[in-house]
C-alpha cells in the first residue's frame, strides 16, 4: 500500500525541497500541498492521504492546533511534524496532539525512514529531541493512541455539557 503523503509547509523554497526529496523514494507518493491549515482541512478528504507532514509555523494556525484538528476529523491520517524548534515544550505539545513523530528541519535525509516508521505504527523522533517524548508513546500502538485520544475528548465534551 502507498503512503500517500500530504505536505503542509508555507515557505515555497521548503515545499519543493521536501517533495523532490520524496520523489525518488519508493512507496510514497506526494498527493497534495498546502501552504495553509485551511487548505489542508478542506482538500484533505479528496486527496485519500494517510500521512500529514506539517510545518509547525504555519499562517493563522500553528501546526499543533493542525495536529489537533485533524486527529478529530481525520483520525485515520498520520500526523508528523517538521519543525525549526528543538525545544522540550513543542515536542510534548506536538505528540500531545496527537502527532506520531517529530522531525527536525534542516534534517531532510531523515524523511523518507520518519515518514515509513510512522507508517508502520511506530513513533518517530528526531536525534536531537528524542529524549523530549519518548515517555509519552514507549510501547504504545497507533490503535491504543488513537483509544486515548478519543477517551480524552469524550470526557472532555461530556464534562462541558
Amino acid at each position: 500500500m502507498p503512503i500517500n503523503i500530504y505536505i503542509i509547509e508555507a515557505h515555497p523554497f521548503m515545499q519543493c525541497a521536501i517533495s523532490k526529496v520524496l520523489r525518488y523514494v519508493s512507496g510514497i507518493h506526494v498527493c497534495g500541498i498546502a501552504a495553509t491549515a485551511e487548505e489542508v482541512l478542506g482538500r484533505l478528504p479528496k486527496l485519500k492521504a494517510n500521512l500529514a507532514l506539517s510545518d509547525m509555523s504555519l499562517p493563522s494556525m500553528n501546526g499543533i492546533k493542525l495536529v489537533s484538528k485533524l486527529q478529530i476529523q481525520h483520525p485515520e491520517v498520520l500526523c508528523l511534524i517538521l519543525s525549526a524548534y528543538q525545544e522540550k515544550i513543542y515536542v510534548q505539545q506536538a505528540l500531545l496532539a496527537g502527532a506520531r513523530g517529530y522531525i527536525v528541519k534542516g534534517k531532510l535525509q531523515e524523511l523518507a525512514g520518519a515518514i515509513q516508521q510512522v507508517f508502520n505504527g511506530q513513533l518517530y523522533l528526531s536525534p536531537q529531541v528524542r529524549n523530549y517524548g519518548a515517555i509519552f508513546y514507549n510501547g504504545l500502538t497507533r490503535q491504543s493512541l488513537v483509544s486515548r485520544t478519543y477517551a480524552r475528548w469524550k470526557k472532555t465534551f461530556t464534562l462541558l455539557g
